[in-house]
Formats: structure tokens, sequence, C-alpha cells
């Protein structure tokens, strides 16, 4: 197996430990600031890390998950049962495919649609009524920040793999984490 996919794996293995620990604590403690961050830096990681390898579904859910926890982070969507169960849907999704990763090399083809579906269901309504009515989801998700799409700038990362190591910056627009 490929050393940045054996390092990606370490990384995401480890960080979905703590996102279903941190996400049962959220949903006791919504107010807690420090442990929403921490929970949108593993995603955020997550996503990176994919978008830098090139891993679509892994990466789709956890851009996914990312922007249901930016509309909490803007105060724009509550903190639900529906809520904590979209999450770790996503979390289960990701160590299933991470899994399949593992032990083949390959990320597996499929759909996510499921989990996707319910965490739509969760962000929509507050993610239309903060853009003035744009749908949450789908395949223009946030591309009006990156300018292209997410197949694209798999593509874009993909090909720059090893080229850099600089550390990632938050996406223009985007508040970065506050620090643990």
């Amino acid at each position: 197996m490929d050393d940045i996919i054996s390092e990606f794996l370490a990384e995401t293995n480890e960080g979905l430990i703590e996102l279903d620990n941190a996400l049962v604590l959220f949903e006791r403690n919504p107010g807690d600031d420090e442990l929403l961050s921490k929970i949108f830096r593993v995603f955020h990681t997550i996503k990176g890390s994919c978008g830098f390898i090139g891993l679509e579904r892994l990466g789709t859910l956890a851009h996914r998950a990312e922007d249901i926890l930016d509309l909490v982070r803007e105060r724009k969507l509550a903190i639900t049962p529906d809520f904590v169960t979209a999450l770790l849907g996503a979390v289960d999704r990701i160590k299933t495919l991470s899994t399949t990763l593992e032990k083949t090399g390959a990320e597996p083809p499929g759909s996510d649609e499921d989990i996707l579906s319910l965490m739509n269901d969760v962000a929509g309504p507050a993610y239309q009524k903060a853009t003035g009515g744009a749908t949450f989801g789908g395949d223009d998700l946030d591309h009006e920040e990156t300018g292209g799409t997410d197949d694209e700038s798999a593509k874009a990362w993909s090909s720059a793999a090893g080229a850099f190591s600089t550390p990632a910056q938050p996406e223009e627009g985007r508040k970065p984490p506050s620090p643990e």
C-alpha cells in the first residue's frame, strides 16, 4: 500500500475515534465551542487529505459534514438528535470506506446518497435560510468559493501531490477553527 494512503488511514482512524466520542459529548453540550472546533477540524482534515489524494467518496462525505458544522459554528443550525445521527452516519460510512481502502488499496465504487440525503435533510432548511434560497448539497456545493467542481479540485490536488508540503489554509470566506 502506498505510504501516503497508509498515513492518511492512520490519521483518519485516529480522527474517527475522536469523532465518535466528541459527537456524543457535543449532543449533551451543544454550547461547547471548543468541542465544536475539534469536530470541525477532524472533518476538515479528512476532507483536505481526501482532496490531496483524490479520494472522492470520502472527501464528499467529509465536505458535507464540514458544511453542516459550519452552519452550527455560524449559529444557523441547532444541535438536535437528528444532527448528531446524520454526522455519526457520516463517521460510520467513512470508517467503512477507510476499511475497504486499507484492504484493497482503492476507494470502493458506490453511492453514499443515503448518508448525504440524511445530512441534507438536517441542514437544508438552515442553509436555504442563510443563503436566501440556495439548495444545500448537490453538485454545486461550495463551488462559488472554489471556482470549480469537486472533481476538478480533486484532480488538481492529486496532480500536485508531493510537489510541496505547506500547511493547508482555510478556504476563503470560512472562519478558521479556533486553536485548542
